[in-house]
């Protein structure tokens, strides 16, 4: 999504889990990852976050499941 948005809530560590939005664990769309530095930017589950395992593609590729990805370092700075 696209706009001005605001960080409605933070925290230094969270388990994202594709379960709570409806996504069944069997189905190949469903993750659960641990991340540091989360800040939500939306009601419906944006977040800005670490992400380390994707920083070869941060700015090239899409391999989010729509969050913002970071470095660990720019997670850190921004929250």
């Amino acid at each position: 999504m696209n706009g001005t948005k605001i960080v409605t809530e933070k925290k230094a560590f969270m388990v994202m889990d594709a379960a709570t939005l409806g996504v069944p664990k069997d189905d190949p769309n469903y993750y659960r990852t641990e991340v540091d530095y989360a800040m939500r930017v939306t009601n419906t589950g944006e977040f800005l976050h670490s992400a380390p395992w994707s920083v070869w593609a941060q700015g090239r590729r899409n391999v989010s499941h729509g969050c913002v990805n970071m470095s660990t370092t720019d997670a850190k700075w921004v929250y």
